[in-house]
């Protein structure tokens, strides 16, 4: 932006957040623990090119901690969608979440949307950029927006390739922008690359998240397949990670007749009795968060019982693909394993869209009536078909610059690795945290 002549302004609002209004001493040992440099080195590089950094002391008024009633349901929304990673889905009864918890980001949530509010009635901007629009002040950010009529932008990492990000106009769960955002890129890729070079990378792309040591789920897949042989008359539909979602959702895909994975599949099991097809589920595998894969074995546990479906759970330890390779048609919805299957050249059926869905629409089922269909032709895809998707997600469309990011944990400038942690630090707040000297338990109940 600042390159096309624009003034960048840039408001920081860490000091917002609810650990630290409420949390203080946290806040701060957290940032001992990290080495981190990142804050500080972004902000001269910024400055340096020309951005200005508003004064949070002059624009935030943090006694403006009061949420109107007509914004109540909005945070209700926001929080549900911060903490459904806890509790496994985003369909979940807040009185699970810890009430003090709640208050908290209540309060900081509330000084955030009426500071935003009156600067952008105090001042005139052209647009405004935020993150991925899913938690508490960024989706302050693109409400604020929207109520003033100025565009916005939500700033999303576009795969594991974690240099390169986009820019997302309505929202970074629109599979539908995703899908433009696709076809436009590949349009341009084959302008200016050949079929040899796309091959090769594709090809790579699957080696990789195949491979243990650059995928870290593929850690959890080890067992060997047993008694798997019966599932010739079986179709497994493949749980996604859906509990994180965008209030600020694309309302293209509010039409749809599945709204969520469990619909999805309460629907593929209607129509596979049709035809007196089995229907087994296999679990997103988790990492790191054993309260988290207990609460999704339970939530799909429940589901398998009421239908009489087979469960593959979280933390079976059975590679999915080798599940995927022995099912007489695979499912899923929302999920990129779908594109694994499609290289594999397995049969698949996609319940509602993805990002690549556009590319595979014979094998897309928006409905019950064309999910039959498809439970019936049993389809496999060539794989050249996602080709478009695999490079958007390598390199679209925006690459970071001035910095080289491997992971989250590995941002580097100018070769100085800014965020390592120092271990006798966090071994230390780890240590502390057990006697919850410094941390709210999020939940109600302690489920790790």
């Amino acid at each position: 932006m600042i390159e096309e002549g624009y003034q960048v302004e840039i408001l920081d609002l860490a000091r917002c957040e609810s650990r630290y209004l409420n949390r203080r001493a946290y806040w701060y040992l957290d940032l001992i623990c990290e080495r981190n440099d990142i804050r500080k080195i972004v902000k001269v590089k910024l400055i340096e090119l020309g951005a200005t950094f508003l004064d949070e002391k002059t624009f935030i008024d943090k006694s403006l901690n009061q949420l109107a009633k007509s914004d109540e349901i909005l945070f209700s929304e926001v929080f549900k969608s911060c903490y459904a990673k806890f509790v496994g889905t985003r369909d979940y009864d807040m009185l699970e979440i810890n009430r003090k918890v709640f208050d908290i980001d209540r309060e900081s949530y509330a000084i955030v949307l009426n500071n935003l509010r009156n600067l952008l009635n105090l001042h005139s901007y052209n647009y405004v950029y935020t993150v991925n629009g899913r938690t508490l002040f960024d989706s302050c950010a693109i409400q604020v927006a929207k109520e003033f009529d100025i565009p916005y932008r939500a700033i999303e990492k576009t795969s594991e390739n974690w240099q390169f990000y986009s820019l997302q106009k309505v929202s970074t769960h629109s599979s539908l922008e995703v899908q433009e955002k696709v076809s436009l890129f590949w349009e341009n890729w084959l302008k200016e690359e050949d079929s040899d070079k796309t091959n090769l990378i594709v090809s790579s792309y699957f080696k990789k998240i195949s491979n243990e040591k650059n995928n870290p789920w593929m850690a959890l897949q080890k067992l060997k397949p047993e008694n798997l042989s019966n599932l010739s008359d079986t179709v497994v539909f493949f749980t996604s990670s859906d509990y994180e979602y965008s209030v600020n959702a694309d309302p293209r895909d509010l039409i749809l007749e599945f709204r969520n994975q469990v619909e999805a599949f309460r629907a593929l099991v209607e129509q596979c009795k049709k035809i007196s097809l089995k229907v087994a589920v296999r679990v997103h595998p988790q990492i790191g968060s054993i309260h988290l894969e207990n609460k999704l074995n339970d939530i799909w546990e429940k589901e398998c019982t009421r239908v009489g479906a087979r469960l593959f759970k979280a933390n079976c330890g059975i590679n999915s693909i080798a599940i995927a390779r022995k099912a007489y048609v695979n499912a899923i919805y929302v999920s990129t394993i779908g594109a694994e299957m499609i290289f594999h050249n397995l049969p698949l059926i996609i319940l509602g869209k993805t990002s690549y869905s556009h590319l595979v629409p014979e094998i897309c089922a928006t409905d019950s009536k064309s999910l039959f269909h498809l439970l019936e032709l049993r389809n496999a895809i060539p794989i050249d078909r996602i080709f478009p998707w695999v490079i958007y997600r390598q390199f679209g469309e925006v690459k970071v610059q001035y910095f080289t990011i491997k992971s989250a944990s590995e941002v580097f400038y100018e070769k100085k690795w800014l965020n390592t942690k120092r271990p006798w630090v966090f071994r230390i707040i780890r240590f502390l945290a057990k006697f919850n000297l410094f941390r709210l338990n999020i939940l109600n109940k302690r489920l790790d």
